[in-house]
């Protein structure tokens, strides 16, 4: 496909251009953190697939099972730091409210 296709059809400009999302800027903190929780959560299983892996005698890779946990561990306690931190902005939003 060359570029003279591609410009000539407007189904794939359209496609290839980004929609904006509705609902300005709250909508695209709550899509950061959404994102951040789902990749939090996909390491979390991938530690814990290898984890079972190493276990049942399926694989035998303890360094990679290890730096898998640690980095399930890592982004974990990031995304705690993160939501306290967003947590205590809110108190003081709320407090500066009244």
């Amino acid at each position: 496909m060359n570029i003279e296709t591609v410009l000539s059809n407007p189904e794939l400009i359209k496609a290839a251009k980004p929609e904006p999302e509705k609902g300005g800027a709250g909508s695209d903190f709550s899509n950061v953190l959404k994102n951040a929780i789902s990749e939090v959560n996909q390491l979390q299983n991938s530690a814990d697939d290898q984890i079972s892996a190493l276990m049942k005698g399926e694989s035998k890779d303890l360094h990679g099972t290890v730096l898998a946990v640690q980095r399930a561990d890592t982004s974990f306690r990031m995304m705690m730091a993160v939501r306290n931190k967003i947590v205590e902005a809110y108190k003081e939003i709320s407090k500066s409210a009244l």
